[in-house]
C-alpha cells in the first residue's frame, strides 16, 4: 500500500516558487501547497472517496503571509485568511479516512526546510524582506502518491462543489 497525501495547490506564485527553489528540498517535486492530510499509508479508493465526500463545499479564498519558523527546521507562511476552511477540510478528511487527527495542525504553506540554523535564519530574513505572500481561491483537492523512488505522483483532482 502506498503513502498518499491530500493537498490544496494555490495558484502559481512565481516569487514564492523562486524562493522555495533556494530553500525547500521539495520545490522541484511539488508546487507550494497546503497539506490537508499528511503522507500516510492508505489505499487509493478510500482516499478518493474521502476526497469526494469532503469536497462537497464551496470554494474559498485564502491568504498566507505570516512568516514563522517551526520546530527549528521549517519556515511557514501562515494563513491570514481561509484558516477555518482549511481546518474544517483537514478534520473532515481525517474523519472520512478513519485516521486520528494530528495533535497540532496550523494551516500553512512550507516555503523552506533545513536543520541548519543559519540557513533557516537567512531564509526567514529573505522571506520577510521580500514580503512573500500567497493569495487566491481554493477550488479543488489533490491526491498525491509517493512512489517507490520518493517521487510525488498526482493521482486525483476533485473540485470543491457545494451541494444544493
Amino acid at each position: 500500500m502506498a503513502q498518499r497525501a491530500v493537498v490544496v495547490l494555490p495558484s502559481t506564485h512565481s516569487r514564492v516558487e523562486r524562493f522555495r527553489g533556494g530553500f525547500d528540498p521539495l520545490a522541484s517535486a511539488i508546487p507550494a501547497h497546503v497539506t490537508l492530510v499528511y503522507p500516510t499509508t492508505i489505499r487509493f479508493a478510500p482516499a478518493r472517496e474521502a476526497m469526494h465526500r469532503s469536497a462537497r463545499r464551496p470554494s474559498f479564498t485564502y491568504a498566507f503571509s505570516g512568516v514563522n519558523v517551526v520546530e527549528d527546521e521549517y519556515l511557514f507562511l501562515l494563513a491570514d485568511r481561509g484558516a477555518d476552511e482549511i481546518r474544517d477540510l483537514h478534520e473532515e478528511l481525517y474523519r472520512q479516512l478513519g485516521l486520528p487527527l494530528p495533535a497540532v495542525f496550523e494551516p500553512h504553506v512550507t516555503i523552506a526546510r533545513t536543520t541548519d540554523a543559519a540557513r533557516l535564519g537567512t531564509a526567514r530574513a529573505t522571506a520577510l524582506a521580500q514580503g512573500l505572500r500567497i493569495d487566491g481561491t481554493a477550488t479543488e483537492l489533490c491526491l498525491y502518491r509517493i512512489d517507490a523512488t520518493g517521487q510525488l505522483v498526482l493521482e486525483e483532482v476533485v473540485p470543491l462543489t457545494p451541494t444544493g
